[in-house]
């Protein structure tokens, strides 16, 4: 072993050099406790980057578990044209009513809950569940729309069956009726211009959902789409409604 210091090899094990006194276990030391100083520091680091990933894992297991719920409420609303008889109007009304204050709460979670979540992809998660708000509510006053039709067309239809025994009955009769005639004519054109707008908003709802799934799986962030798998039923239905409205003879 040589001396660090002046080079001369060392031919005892002493704390200093025998040739020109210099000590010999402070440098070791240094080195000693810088080495642990570095091990003590890539462990903080290690910790520190560990306890953050897991965070963010929490975080997003949270967040999938949120929008996942959400999915369901909203699967559960666009499929009701393929299981009609199992609900009523009342209860569907009651489960729009329902998703829209859980995804109103989403959406407020979103905005101060998550800062850690790429902003991006929180800002068109924002976007999508506003728009989808819209739509669930759309749906829901094109269904009040054609139940408004349905009441004011029989109504009229009633009316019209029931006509005056005499003479003087007649005129109130007309009347009634002319009446009734606008009422049920007003109520398929406000069924006509709701249909028309829930179709467009389900049609650029479709789009967004595709755009915002692809932006969820680069994430890595688990994301069902549920418009794009409902699209036929829901558009055609509430086509069909219109069609039917507008072919009415009134």
């Amino acid at each position: 072993m040589f001396c660090p210091h002046c080079g001369t090899e060392r031919t005892t094990a002493t704390r200093k050099c025998e040739h020109c006194g210099a000590a010999l276990g402070h440098r070791r030391l240094v080195i000693i406790v810088a080495i642990a100083g570095l091990v003590v520091a890539l462990g903080i680091i290690g910790f520190l980057a560990g306890s953050h990933y897991l965070k963010i894992a929490r975080l997003n297991e949270k967040l999938e578990e949120a929008v996942g719920r959400n999915s369901g409420y909203t699967e559960t609303i666009l499929k009701i044209e393929a299981e009609s008889g199992s609900m009523t109007y009342a209860e569907l009304f009651s489960l729009c009513e329902k998703s829209i204050e859980d995804r109103t709460n989403l959406i407020v979670e979103l905005r101060g809950l998550y800062p850690d979540i790429d902003s991006e992809v929180k800002t068109a998660l924002v976007q999508h569940l506003a728009a989808e708000n819209e739509l669930i509510r759309q749906k829901a006053g094109f269904y009040r729309k054609q139940m408004a039709v349905s009441t004011a067309l029989k109504l009229y239809t009633d009316h019209l069956a029931d006509q005056p025994s005499s003479y003087y009955g007649w005129d109130y009769y007309k009347a009634r009726a002319t009446k009734l005639k606008t009422e049920t004519s007003e109520a398929v054109s406000e069924m006509v211009t709701e249909g028309t707008q829930f179709v467009k908003t389900y049609e650029t709802l479709v789009h967004r959902e595709r755009s915002l799934g692809e932006q969820m799986d680069r994430a890595g962030l688990r994301f069902v789409r549920v418009f794009e798998k409902y699209k036929t039923q829901n558009v055609k239905k509430a086509q069909d409604a219109i069609n039917t409205a507008q072919s009415m003879k009134i």
